[in-house]
């Protein structure tokens, strides 16, 4: 386009028709129709067609699909839209599209069902990744299920287009990336005569690592996203971001239903698990109000069992995976609503490779719910319980299909059933099956009060089922009826700062309707909440059968103007020389719109500087060996104030060499990022899994080094890394941070040999970011080493009463420097510093030192030269 529209302006005295047809052309080449439209997809049957995009101001854009045609001009913006009539399954159509002499085709296009399959990294697990990869993809040959990748994107503010989109078809050049779950759900739903010619979609928008809450609008979380922070600030996880940049672009776009797997990361705590019931209720709903089509299918995979397996004696000690599991369970009761339960399926991985048996289970639900098939789509779930005599509980289910059964058991007993007192001590229970219940009881608890099914992270061996070979799902109840009442209705807390969250949790029973300030919500659930303002919480609960029986409690939450916050920093790291610039920054806020009005920084508790313009930083050079605190407060502009986290300083006389991690050498996964709060304006930030090795750490002898290593938490705090020193474990650390934007420093002693050494990190844990290690006493690679032809040489022995002399000769005359030092870097005696002619001098100890390893260190002619010895 650039050398065209040159041309013409080089020739413009020979302007000719041809030549305006031409820049006509150039002029018109801006249809762009949206990313989701192109070769090969597929669009939902019996449902309107839309197709839209952007073009010039007012152009005219003409749309042929199926002999149809529809033309639209564009609006004020350059947006497009232009509609066809539903049609059924078939193909293959093209597409024409045209403006002004623009012209665009799409052809092998079908019509069939659409699916919208989103969530973490479960769900955008590859086909590849995934067990039985080779031989599943070479056996992939259905040219109807085509999968259309939505680009992984974030944007605080929501947008129309999408960064990218490319339909592919299920074949073994593309398979391999599909979402796996997605894949083997459509070759599932393939495998059976009935569906095996309607074409299936897979819109796969997922984000691996990603909250509920980055899948939502600010209107569906009911708060102000620009305030919160969540999971310790990893992008992927914060509100509304992956909503913008992913869904936002494609809720026009006629679908099927929706599958979801995500959860895993709102399951880091218990506080957090608890409300995730309420959060999904609001995604469903308002997706589907969004998307315009009604009560759309909504599928999802409930958590499978994750992690080591381990028998609580106490409810809730780590109850977060089982809580989120029936916060989502919660949801059946919207309509056209199931769940793929996976508690037999999981692995101690967080990432189960048998992602067949999900595509399977899933294409059991979809059957049933949205083709109305009459099968037997689910394990058995809870649906009632009797207290029987003697402290037995008798259970019911339904979905129990042709009957129950105790799989792989040799007695008939069920495992992973728990039961409790009133002193909520779980025992393992006795629990069989008798007919279509189960009876659960535990000699040593005469009157039950609650029973628990799987109600773990990972109930390993589960073994529940019904004869279809489908598992039951997880439940925890209450034995005892309490008739109608509110049981209880607490908060967190009842004053909170401004932009802070508050969760409520409430449980009631009877045959009520419950409502909290007029919403009507779940019997049992939870709900996080930020209010701006203080405020009444009133929950309710009318009987459904005599509405003017009806109980109320309320909670009154008292908002109050937040504390400021503020973190120290330094680009140098927490050790440093003797005369070296150190800058300091303060992060300092006033959260809830409020605002900083100065930062005071302080040495040793003496006032450094008063900082009253962003960015809040100072420097100082300290001139004398020694430790020293930093400190800073911030003042806001209603006079709050806030202390931030001393930061010591170590400044000491022993060399220190830095190795940027941006130099090491990476194996795995990572990147080098860059940052202007770190060492060389760069940090590398590695992810499961890595090895990070520091391969050029050079000493001159063999000893005990202080090894600093500057690093920042990437996942939640704290997490361990394996350190290794010339290829051997050395032991495991555990890094801790108070959140992950700091940048924190690790200080230990290892030991080096003398010459090159290597320092390697290994993932235990994985998600890490390291900016640098700095050792003390190492060699600088510009430094002159001293080689066997130095024109100095030092000579201590290596292991001394105290009271020897240290001999050393220099070939050149000149100023002569010679130091010891602890191995802290302090400078414990100065044993000479003067011109000496050249030749062997010796000097005497000047003081008797007491046991231990020093360090001593000559300086001469611009040469270095350092040797350890040993007091005894």
């Amino acid at each position: 386009m650039n050398k065209r529209l040159i041309r013409l302006k080089t020739i413009s005295v020979m302007i000719t028709l041809n030549s305006l047809l031409l820049f006509s052309v150039t002029v018109n080449a801006q249809m762009t129709p949206s990313k989701l439209f192109s070769t090969g997809m597929i669009l939902q049957r019996n449902a309107i067609i839309p197709v839209w995009g952007k073009a010039t101001a007012g152009d005219s854009v003409f749309v042929t699909f199926d002999s149809k045609v529809d033309t639209v001009k564009t609006d004020v913006n350059g947006k497009w839209k232009v509609t066809f009539p539903a049609m059924n399954a078939g193909g293959p159509y093209e597409m024409v599209l045209k403006s002004g002499t623009q012209v665009i085709t799409y052809s092998d296009i079908y019509i069939g069902d659409v699916w919208l399959c989103s969530g973490q990294s479960n769900m955008e697990l590859e086909v590849s990744t995934a067990n039985n990869s080779a031989a599943n993809i070479a056996a992939a040959n259905d040219l109807l299920i085509r999968q259309c990748k939505v680009p992984k994107g974030l944007s605080a503010t929501e947008t129309d287009e999408l960064a990218g989109a490319v339909w592919t078809k299920a074949v073994p050049a593309n398979v391999g990336s599909f979402s796996a779950v997605s894949y083997y759900f459509a070759r599932a739903m393939h495998a059976e005569a009935t569906y095996k010619d309607i074409p299936i979609g897979i819109l796969n928008v997922s984000y691996g690592g990603s909250r509920i809450e980055t899948w939502m609008s600010e209107e569906m979380l009911g708060y102000d996203e620009t305030d919160v922070v969540l999971a310790k600030g990893e992008p992927e996880r914060q509100p509304t971001l992956a909503y913008n940049k992913m869904i936002n672009p494609i809720k026009g776009f006629p679908i099927k239903g929706f599958i979801w797997y995500q959860g895993e990361s709102n399951a880091d705590n218990l506080d957090e698990a608890i409300v995730y019931g309420e959060q999904f209720k609001s995604l469903i709903t308002n997706w589907r109000k969004i998307w315009g089509m009604g009560d759309l299918p909504f599928i999802w995979m409930q958590l499978p069992n994750q992690s080591t397996a381990n028998v609580e004696t106490s409810p809730q000690v780590w109850d977060a995976w089982p809580q989120l599991r029936a916060a989502q369970s919660r949801n059946l009761g919207l309509p056209n609503t199931r769940d793929v339960v996976l508690i037999d399926a999981g692995e101690v991985d967080i990432h189960p490779k048998n992602k067949e048996i999900v595509g399977e289970r899933l294409s059991l639900a979809v059957r049933n719910l949205v083709y109305n098939e009459n099968i037997i789509y689910t394990g058995p779930q809870y649906k009632s319980h009797t207290l029987l005599t003697g402290g037995k509980v008798q259970i019911s289910f339904k979905n129990i299909g042709t009957g129950l059964l105790a799989k792989d058991s040799t007695n008939g007993g069920l495992k992973w059933f728990t039961i409790a007192g009133a002193d909520g001590v779980l025992q393992k229970a006795d629990a069989i099956i008798d007919g279509d219940n189960v009876i659960v009881s535990n000699a040593s608890v005469a009157n039950p009060a609650m029973v628990r099914y799987a109600w773990e992270c990972n109930p390993s061996g589960v073994n529940f089922f019904n004869k279809e070979n489908l598992p039951a799902s997880p439940f925890m109840i209450d034995v005892v009826y309490n008739g109608f009442k509110i049981n209880s209705f607490t908060a967190t807390s009842t004053k909170i700062e401004r932009g802070s969250f508050v969760t409520l949790k409430w449980k009631t029973s009877g045959n009520a309707i419950t409502t909290l300030n007029g919403e009507v919500v779940d019997s049992i659930s939870n709900i996080k909440l930020m209010p701006m303002d203080t405020i009444d919480y009133v929950l309710k609960i009318v009987d459904k059968n005599d509405p003017t029986i009806i109980e109320t409690k309320s909670i009154t939450v008292n908002v109050i103007n937040p504390i400021p916050t503020i973190k120290l920093s330094t680009i140098n790291g927490n050790v440093c020389a003797p005369n070296d610039l150190v800058s300091i920054s303060a992060d300092a806020k006033a959260p809830g719109g409020g605002t900083v009005s100065k930062v005071d920084f302080y040495l040793d508790g003496a006032l450094l500087l008063e900082d009253t313009e962003a960015p809040y930083e100072t420097t100082w050079t300290p001139t004398e060996v020694g430790n020293y605190k930093i400190t800073a407060k911030v003042i806001n502009a209603i006079n709050d104030s806030a202390w931030a986290i001393p930061y010591m300083m170590y400044v000491n006389n022993l060399t220190k060499v830095r190795y940027e991690a941006e130099s090491a050498v990476l194996t795995g996964v990572g990147s080098i990022t860059s940052s202007t709060l770190c060492s060389n304006k760069k940090f590398m930030k590695l992810q499961e899994p890595f090895t990070l090795n520091f391969n050029k750490v050079n000493v001159d002898t063999a000893g005990t080094y202080q090894l600093i290593i500057r690093y920042q938490m990437t996942f939640d705090p704290s997490k361990q890394q394996i350190l290794y020193i010339n290829g051997s474990v050395y032991q495991t650390i555990s890094f801790t941070a108070p959140d992950i934007t700091t940048w924190m420093d690790y200080t230990l002693n290892v030991p080096l040999k003398a010459g090159i050494n290597e320092i390697m990190f290994k993932n235990s844990w994985g998600w890490m970011s390291f900016d640098y290690i700095d050792v003390l006493g190492a060699i600088p690679t510009s430094s002159k080493i001293v080689h066997k032809d130095s024109n100095i040489k030092l000579y201590v022995n290596s292991d001394t009463d105290g009271t020897s002399n240290i001999t050393y000769e220099i070939t050149k005359s000149g100023n002569v420097k010679l130091d010891i030092f602890d191995m802290m870097g302090n400078l414990v005696l100065r044993v000479v510093d003067a011109n000496k002619n050249a030749g062997k001098h010796t000097e005497a100890l000047e003081s008797k030192l007491t046991p231990g390893i020093y360090v001593a260190k000559i300086i001469c002619n611009d040469e270095i030269q350092s040797q350890k010895f040993i007091i005894k």
